[in-house]
């Protein structure tokens, strides 16, 4: 079963699969999970924004799902 992990999702051979340390695989996975969480939160992040907007009162503006950084001017940062 974990065989078939490796192989549909990264395209692993059999050879490279066993050829990977019981450590590798683990960060493998971790990091793989780290990446689920991260667009799956994304995702509910957008489906949140998108229905907020549809259903907001007259005049009210937007909900903005990226918020916009200033950049920093280096000269004025003082250290």
């Amino acid at each position: 079963m974990d065989l078939a992990f490796f192989v549909a999702h990264f395209g692993f051979s059999k050879a490279d699969y066993y050829d990977l340390t019981e450590r590798e695989k683990m960060f493998i996975r971790k990091e793989y999970e780290r990446k689920t969480v991260s667009e799956t939160t994304l995702l509910r992040d957008a489906v949140f924004n998108a229905l907020w907007n549809v259903n907001r009162k007259k005049g009210r503006g937007f909900r903005q799902l990226w918020k916009k950084h200033v950049p920093v001017d280096k000269d004025q940062v003082q250290t």
